[in-house]
């Protein structure tokens, strides 16, 4: 598996890295995490405070390309990232909805 750093861009305003990357890979497409694991030694990033927002096979080719976002800390990382992104990167737990009882029914007439 090979990473390549294509573009990498400072975002001063949010405080954060923006890194578009491509990973060749041989048989088996990555998996999340080791496509997060590849492109931090890659970028010389902490995993921690990398966030992968998007990434896609190409068509045709055993390559994936897609868009992370390196954050100097964590409260910004929370502050300005998604709830399902944070959530997908396993940095967020799901919530989960209460679901209510269904109300006993009334036996008789009206």
């Amino acid at each position: 598996m090979e990473t390549k750093i294509l573009e990498q861009k400072e975002n001063k305003l949010i405080g954060r890295n923006e890194i578009k990357f491509e990973i060749v890979y041989e048989q088996k497409a990555p998996v999340r995490a080791e496509a997060v694991e590849s492109i931090a030694t890659a970028a010389g990033a902490q995993k921690d405070f990398l966030v992968l927002n998007r990434m896609a096979n190409v068509f045709g080719v055993h390559k994936l390309a897609g868009m992370v976002h390196v954050y100097k800390s964590k409260e910004d990382m929370i502050r300005y990232e998604t709830r399902n992104i944070l959530v997908r990167n396993k940095l967020a737990e799901k919530k989960v909805k209460a679901v209510a009882a269904p109300a006993a029914k009334k036996k008789g007439g009206k």
